[in-house]
């Protein structure tokens, strides 16, 4: 006959070993501090982070993102992408805008001489012109009145048109200015046209513009200028995150400024006779 102390031990040690199954089972089954729970915890870290990177929200873009600065190198190719932004800012919140924004991007007026309105000519035509009748007469008269009513009207719009173009003209003209940096200001206004050609046209303002953004230091030496030039060139590359248009544009903005300081286009003989496609009165220019 076992003692009762001895049931006691054993009783214990049951319950001992039943309490270290329970803690490997919740362990290993996702429990506080086992295996299973560092991995989880882990794995959930892991895609947390893939989910924040994955929702990334590119950053806001607003007018005071773009900004016109003397050029560099690896600035030049920013100066379609701000301007044609700006340009769609014109177009959009201005009353008419295109008008202006047309001309922004040719750089040159706006041609209203292909919307003036002229005065109609009546349409009858007497059977005998010498001696027309009473009533071709009238149907003349009628379509002469008519005609200059709509002629008037036309005229007084047209006239409306233009007015508001020059208020455009001018609005663009502080708008533009005002998104250059202080230094491409200056350097404007330094010019010795900018009261006689630029000021108060946006325009010319724009061609100014367009010519020191895509302008290197002019206290560099030219050759280096040049290598500067053909270097951003040739390492243009369109980013990750770039649609193709936009690479395009950057990259045909570094080309022509390549050209503007070499002084035209870089002839390579060699590759030229090698390729043969090419035709030889190009003497290899690329």
């Amino acid at each position: 006959m076992r003692s009762r102390g001895s049931k006691k031990r054993k009783t214990r040690i049951e319950k001992k070993g039943k309490t270290m199954r329970e803690r490997r089972t919740s362990g290993r089954y996702g429990g506080r501090g086992g295996r299973g729970s560092g991995s989880s915890s882990r794995s959930a870290s892991s895609k947390s982070t893939k989910k924040s990177k994955d929702s990334k929200i590119p950053e806001r873009k607003t007018l005071s993102d773009y900004k016109y600065a003397i050029g560099t190198a690896k600035q030049a190719g920013d100066y379609n992408k701000i301007t044609n932004y700006l340009i769609l800012h014109i177009r959009k919140t201005y009353e008419q805008g295109g008008d202006i924004a047309d001309a922004l991007e040719a750089l040159q007026e706006y041609d209203f001489s292909s919307v003036t309105p002229t005065l109609k000519s009546p349409n009858v035509v007497p059977n005998d012109a010498s001696n027309p009748t009473a009533a071709e007469i009238a149907e003349i008269e009628r379509q002469k009145d008519q005609n200059k009513l709509e002629y008037e009207i036309k005229a007084q719009m047209h006239l409306e048109h233009e007015g508001l173009y020059r208020t455009n003209k001018d609005k663009a003209y502080a708008f533009l200015f005002g998104q250059c940096t202080t230094g491409l200001q200056h350097k404007i206004e330094a010019k010795t046209d900018y009261d006689s050609k630029i000021k108060g046209n946006p325009i010319e303002l724009l061609s100014a513009i367009k010519e020191n953004s895509l302008s290197f230091d002019d206290k560099k030496k030219p050759d280096i200028i040049v290598l500067d030039a053909l270097t951003n060139l040739l390492t243009t590359r369109q980013k990750d995150d770039e649609e193709l248009t936009d690479y395009t544009k950057r990259f045909k903005a570094a080309r022509d400024l390549f050209k503007e300081k070499n002084g035209g286009t870089m002839k390579i003989p060699k590759l030229a006779e090698n390729d043969s496609l090419w035709s030889t009165d190009q003497d290899g220019a690329y």
